[in-house]
């Protein structure tokens, strides 16, 4: 499946760790959307669903949600530090050409790792939408 996430940027110089960086949270990203997906298609292809597979199913989404709630906390406190970091640097040293341009790749990375997460946690709220719609009959 392809969820659309962001892998690198175009036309940006990228050090490799921020490339490894956002590469390594798209395949964790992509491996949870697709075991969500693969279970859906398992509970949905059964010709009689129980409430009990639904719940672990709905319990499914919880936790996929909760993880990616906790991963998106995370970017804001990074987003925070480098903001305060950006701050005290420009008070210190004036605005040094090189950590203009280091906070620059920082804050691009950091609204990658956020436009990421805004898509999985779209693709988990249509499913969940779609399978809610299933279960009621609406």
């Amino acid at each position: 499946m392809d969820f659309q996430f962001q892998h690198d940027f175009s036309g940006e110089e990228l050090p490799e760790e921020w490339h490894v960086l956002l590469a390594r949270q798209a395949r964790i990203l992509e491996d949870i959307l697709s075991r969500v997906a693969e279970t859906v298609t398992a509970v949905n292809t059964r010709p009689e669903r129980k409430q009990e597979q639904m719940q672990r199913l709905h319990h499914l989404f919880s936790e996929s949600e909760r993880f990616l709630t906790t991963l998106a906390q995370q970017y804001v406190g990074l987003e925070r530090e480098t903001s305060q970091f950006q701050a005290s640097s420009r008070a210190l040293e004036g605005d040094s050409p090189e950590t203009a341009r280091q906070l620059h790749i920082i804050e691009q990375v950091t609204a990658a790792l956020h436009a990421n997460i805004t898509t999985a946690r779209q693709y988990l709220a249509d499913v969940r939408q779609t399978i809610e719609r299933m279960t009621t009959g609406a």
